[in-house]
């Protein structure tokens, strides 16, 4: 009996119909007492089906656990049809109708289509009264559980492969509750044996290929046996899988194969396929190499085979090699056959190998085209001797191994002619020997490369001794003709070769020739000389004599080389500025002297003269006005002419005290203030000047004024010389020694009372400066 026939197939139910399940027609009555109180609920699906028949019907509200619904299924989460998933139900809110699926209040949908047919079980277990219930895609009811009230459903039917069934899973009553729950699909047969197995050898290896089992195949499994070994598991695949790869086989060693399918019926393992049997073999490659790598002609050369197996144990047997059409059979040593002692001449040679193989290895061949070139040959090129650019030639030689005669060529910084190799330059010369060759030698060249020395040269340099502000040529030249450069440094420059002292010191001049691509750069050369201090000349124009108290004479004086010159006079005259003043009797002598600087020597010149004539009075003046007082009224006295180192004294005729003191200075000069003593008598008094003469007498100038009976001054006069008497002069004084010329910037003299134009001025001047000093003591003392 067909097994399909034993599980239920009910009759697809007319659209919007109550469907007849066919487990009703059998039920007990035990289980027609149970349906009859059910019938509240079976008129509240019917009305449920009128309503959707007016298009009133509630909509079907998804599972909660996948979203999925009979209009929208989930996949089954199953590749084969045997094998378990979770899945979980949850409740509903509103009663499906009984006019259509799902039958079941509460449910959670699932989709397939099987690639294989069979017969399959499938269980659901939960915590609550659950059901299975299956469609096909057109709406139609293939299968349930017939409402039984368990917590471990189970449903059994038959699938055709390429057909579409919707799997749904739930709760049947609002008391049975919703939740988690295991789906379980196990098939009811074990497959048949695979058919048409073959097995291809491979390296250690074999490819199995069969034709699927019939039934639900959740895997396949490989059994393999070698002489000597029992059966042993040697390799799987899926169930949607129909060919594996056998490995771990031994090359050379039949192996016979085998193959089952498996699923989860009990005892799930199918009957083995019909046995196949293969041998592996491993695969050999032949390689042709020549030693050496690059024949030539004439030269001895090998050709090795070498075979080698892909499972790396070393080919044993022979190789037959065909070299230029002779063949040679070689036994193999360490996997490899050699031919020695072959020489060819230009061209090419042809050479095979074959390699039979064995029952563990396929055989192999080769070939190789070997390609016999020209022999080589060395050129070689003797030492040369060192060139220097500018000098003589030198003599090249070279030769070659193969006897033939070496030609030579020259690039860079020189040219070869025949064996004479020539500088045109500093710098590298490359000379490469040549050998055409022959049909059988291959040409050879040779180069050598070394530098030609660049020409030397040397620098001469003459350089004048100079003085301050001198010019002159500097001398300079190069051995290889070659423009000098000169620089010069310190107390010198240098123009367009003309040398000129500008400093006295050390002049530094430096010749430099940088030289050029074929000249070496020369030694500087250095040359010092010291520039010494220029000569000058100073010129002075004659005084001749000179007559005291007369107008003073300008002087003139020079130097040759432009500088100031200073005046001195010594004796009886001094100088102011350019002038000359006569101030005593006696000698005159005037120096022009240049103290010379950095750059000029000193230099002088003298002249002299006599001065004869008598000394001019001293200039007394009272500052005061008639009426002022007499007591503590200031005066000056300015006194020429005198002799220098003497004393001028003031004192007053009636108290005959000193009322001033100086002494005379270098230039006969000297000015004396003070003021008037108190206590004055009525009636007349006079201002006495005492000094000395240039020519040792004494000099006495007075100035008269008179003191009204009030104490103040009646009258004042005016300074005048007057006779020193005899019995009153005082003592000479011991006779001064004459000063030493030295320069002076004030000289006076005069006669008569009477003073030169510039000394006047400068004695008023000296005067008006006293009176200032004088007032300012009365100004104090008062």
């Amino acid at each position: 009996m067909d097994p399909r026939a034993q599980v239920c197939s009910p009759t697809p139910a007319e659209p919007w119909s109550i469907p007849v399940r066919p487990s009703l027609r059998h039920a007990s009555p035990s289980r027609v007492a149970a349906l009859t109180t059910q019938m509240p609920r079976a008129l509240a699906v019917l009305l449920a089906a009128t309503l959707l028949i007016f298009g009133l019907a509630p909509t079907r509200a998804a599972a909660a656990g996948d979203g999925s619904s009979f209009d929208s299924p989930a996949p089954l989460p199953l590749t084969v049809l045997d094998g378990t998933f979770e899945t979980t139900t949850e409740g509903r809110t509103i009663p499906q109708a009984v006019s259509g699926p799902p039958m079941w209040y509460y449910a959670t949908w699932y989709e397939f289509t099987p690639s294989i047919s069979g017969q399959i079980t499938i269980e659901a277990s939960s915590a609550f009264h659950n059901g299975l219930e299956v469609w096909n895609a057109a709406r139609q009811p293939l299968g349930n559980t017939n409402y039984t009230p368990t917590t471990n459903s189970r449903l059994t039917m038959w699938f055709n492969a390429g057909m579409t069934y919707r799997l749904g899973f739930g709760s049947y009553g609002p008391a049975s509750g919703t939740g988690p729950a295991t789906l379980t699909f196990r098939p009811t047969q074990v497959p048949t044996a695979p058919t048409a197995v073959t097995a291809t050898a491979g390296d250690q290896s074999a490819l199995v290929t069969w034709s699927p089992a019939t039934g639900i195949v959740r895997d396949y499994s490989l059994v393999c046996t070698t002489p000597g070994r029992i059966r042993f598991s040697c390799g799987t695949a899926a169930g949607n899988q129909f060919s594996a790869t056998v490995t771990g086989l031994t090359n050379g060693q039949p192996t016979t194969i085998e193959v089952r399918a498996h699923n989860s019926a009990a005892f799930g393992a199918g009957p083995l396929s019909a046995a196949v049997e293969v041998t592996p073999r491993g695969t050999s490659s032949v390689v042709l190499t020549t030693d050496p790598a690059v024949v030539v002609s004439g030269e001895p050369f090998a050709v090795d085979a070498t075979v080698t197996r892909s499972d790396g144990w070393m080919a044993t047997g022979s190789a037959t090699l065909v070299i230029a059409g002779e063949s040679r059979t070689v036994e193999l040593s360490g996997g490899g056959a050699r031919v020695t002692g072959l020489t060819s001449p230009v061209g090419t040679v042809p050479v095979t190998v074959t390699y039979e193989g064995s029952t563990a290895v396929t055989g192999s061949s080769g070939t190789l085209d070997i390609s016999v070139g020209r022999a080589s040959q060395r050129v070689t090129i003797d030492e040369i001797d060192s060139l220097t650019y500018g000098h003589a030639p030198v003599t090249v030689s070279g030769s070659s191994t193969s006897g033939g005669p070496v030609t030579f060529a020259a690039t860079g910084a020189c040219t070869v002619s025949g064996d004479q190799l020539h500088a045109t330059g500093a710098g590298e010369c490359t000379l490469t020997a040549s050998q055409a060759g022959t049909a059988q030698i291959l040409p050879a060249t040779a180069s050598t490369t070394f530098m030609i020395a660049q020409l030397a040269q040397t620098l001469t340099l003459e350089v004048p001794e100079l003085v301050y502000d001198q010019s002159a040529d500097v001398e300079t030249s190069s051995s290889a003709d070659l423009p000098v450069t000169l620089t010069a440094d310190g107390a010198c420059t240098l123009t367009d070769g003309r040398l000129t002292a500008t400093d006295v010191g050390t002049c530094t001049v430096t010749a430099t020739q940088d030289g050029t691509a074929d000249v070496s750069a020369a030694a500087p050369v250095v040359v010092d000389v010291q520039v010494e201090r220029r000569t000058q000349d100073v010129t002075i124009a004659p005084i001749g004599d000179q007559l005291f108290a007369v107008e003073p004479v300008q002087v003139t004086a020079t130097s040759s080389v432009g500088l100031p010159v200073t005046l001195t006079a010594a004796g009886a005259c001094v100088i102011v500025e350019d002038l000359l003043f006569a101030i005593t009797s006696g000698e005159c002598t005037v120096t022009a002297t240049q103290d010379g600087d950095e750059h000029t020597l000193p230099a002088r010149a003298s002249s002299s003269g006599r001065v004869t004539g008598t000394a001019a009075p001293a200039t007394v003046v009272i500052d005061a006005e008639q009426g002022d007082d007499a007591d503590g009224a200031p005066f000056v006295v300015l006194a020429t002419g005198a002799r220098p180192g003497t004393e001028l004294v003031v004192t007053e005729s009636t108290t005959a005290r000193p009322l001033a003191r100086v002494t005379v200075g270098a230039d006969g000069t000297a000015v004396a203030t003070g003021v008037l003593p108190p206590g004055l008598a009525a009636g007349e008094h006079r201002l006495v000047v005492s000094t000395v003469g240039p020519d040792g007498a004494p000099v006495q100038t007075e100035l008269r004024f008179t003191v009204g009976a009030d104490g103040t001054l009646a009258w004042i006069g005016s300074s005048a010389l007057v006779a020193v008497p005899a019995p009153v002069a005082p003592p000479a004084p011991a006779p001064a020694p004459a000063p030493a010329p030295q320069p002076v910037t004030l000289a006076t003299t005069g006669t008569d009372g009477t003073l030169p134009v510039a000394l006047t001025a400068g004695v008023w001047l000296l005067l008006g400066a006293a009176l200032l000093t004088v007032r300012r003591r009365r100004s104090t003392t008062a």
